[in-house]
């Protein structure tokens, strides 16, 4: 899909699509992984989930309206909003309410409804640091710098080359490496929940 996009008229969601999609996709695990920490927080300290829908929201909304006053950053809006949607898939909403299940299991006094608000906080997180990410790549690379930059992602990606492809950029290599980036960064965050904060006395 990335490389439909444009690059001269969307060059950050471009290149975030392309040569910086590992980046991307660590930052959608990381968020998710914050989320969840944030969840089982919410449940153990017993936290209002519209205190905290807020406080996500707010600076979302906010980045939202900053990534729109610049041209070259309003393609981004979309993508992240749509990270958020995906983290509400198949694969994260079970983990996280088991999670949330367990940890209402093995707490007392924990009201009713425990779990709910994790899958709408494990959508909202990956929205901002999706924003958060493309202001730190627009603060680093310039317009034009990143054109030269997706101008020779083009050229490389076209190319042919003689030289042997490497193992790890080879079916089904390369997809099973693709996952674990992208679920390592939630099964570390979930081992340190078990660790530090979901601890048995």
């Amino acid at each position: 899909m990335g490389s439909l996009v444009q690059k001269d008229r969307a060059p950050y969601l471009y290149a975030m699509l392309n040569q910086l999609s590992l980046s991307l996709v660590f930052t959608v695990s990381v968020g998710v992984g914050l989320a969840t920490i944030l969840g089982v927080l919410k449940m153990r300290y017993n936290w209002g989930l519209k205190r905290l829908a807020y406080l996500v929201l707010t600076p979302t909304m906010v980045f939202s309206g900053i990534l729109n006053l610049s041209d070259d950053l309003k393609p981004v809006i979309g993508l992240a909003w749509d990270c958020g949607a995906v983290t509400t898939g198949p694969v994260t909403v079970p983990i996280v309410l088991a999670l949330g299940m367990g940890v209402a299991s093995n707490s007392k006094g924990m009201p009713d409804l425990p779990g709910f608000g994790i899958v709408t906080l494990a959508s909202l997180i990956p929205v901002f640091a999706v924003q958060v990410l493309a202001l730190v790549i627009w603060s680093i690379y310039d317009k034009s710098d990143l054109l030269k930059i997706n101008s020779n992602f083009i050229i490389q990606s076209n190319g042919t080359s003689n030289h042997t492809t490497p193992w790890y950029e080879v079916t089904p290599s390369r997809e099973i490496l693709t996952s674990l980036r992208a679920a390592g960064p939630l099964i570390i965050f979930l081992l340190l929940l078990m660790k530090f904060v979901v601890k048995e006395k």
